[in-house]
């Protein structure tokens, strides 16, 4: 509550998932007329913050829904964000924040919490991948090995067929 108007601020699409578009869903409600309050993209800001990291969103009306308002953004970490939304609503200044909680809206989810078939497969293609990069290695360190014991008999027998030629 801020003044005479409710703000009623969130994500737009909830559970929010990490590296999934998503944006801030901001509604608006002058609380003594129950009137949705349009016209507010030019005189209020969205900030998002997570952790010591803060960006300034421009706000844009929601198509066909009075006192509805929009920011698009991308969320890259999963945890706990804080959307604060300050200017002006009708000559009532506004500076509110609300951060992610039980009680308010959803904390950003793990991409991994959510995707299928999920890290599982991609581990255990991984894993063959890397049992087979393991077995190539294998064999040719035992090829190497053999080519490297014919190389040293190779040069034993012509070494000692020199040595027994100038002998003679």
């Amino acid at each position: 509550m801020v003044g005479d108007y409710e703000l009623v601020i969130g994500f737009q699409v909830e559970p929010a998932v990490q590296g999934e578009p998503n944006g801030l869903d901001l509604r608006v409600t002058n609380t003594k007329t129950g009137e949705p309050v349009s016209g507010l993209e030019d005189t209020l800001q969205a900030e998002i913050i997570y952790g010591a990291s803060k960006k300034t969103l421009r706000i844009e009306p929601e198509f066909g829904q009075d006192g509805a308002y929009s920011a698009h953004v991308i969320l890259t970490e999963a945890g706990d964000y804080t959307w604060r939304i300050f200017g002006d609503i009708e000559d009532t200044p506004v500076d509110v924040s609300m951060t992610s909680s039980p009680d308010t809206f959803s904390s950003v989810a793990l991409k991994s919490d959510y995707s299928f078939p999920g890290q599982e497969a991609a581990l255990q293609s991984l894993q063959s991948e890397l049992q087979s990069a393991r077995t190539a290695a294998l064999v040719g360190a035992v090829l190497g090995g053999i080519g490297l014991l014919l190389g040293l008999i190779a040069l034993v027998m012509v070494f000692t067929r020199r040595k027994g030629t100038s002998l003679q």
